[in-house]
């Protein structure tokens, strides 16, 4: 899981330094960040947005049914 992280954010990190935008990857990131993409973690969705956003990807969104995982927190009572 890191890995993916570190190669997603190494692949930001490079367009960013060669002043290019994430729509202009070299021919080899894009099948990079569509490895990455498969997985279901922060570096999956990062390149997930990656995709959609530069690429016109579209990926399913998956709910996970198991709701201790979710970080929502309840929302306060407000006062009458």
């Amino acid at each position: 899981m890191n890995n993916n992280f570190n190669s997603t954010l190494s692949i930001c990190i490079t367009q960013k330094q060669s002043n290019l935008g994430l729509d202009q990857l070299s021919p080899n990131q894009p099948n990079q960040v569509e490895a990455i993409a498969q997985n279901r973690s922060y570096a999956g969705f990062m390149a997930q947005s990656i995709l959609s956003q530069y690429y016109g990807y579209d990926f399913s969104i998956v709910l996970e049914p198991n709701a201790s995982s979710l970080p929502i927190q309840p929302i306060a009572k407000f006062a009458d």
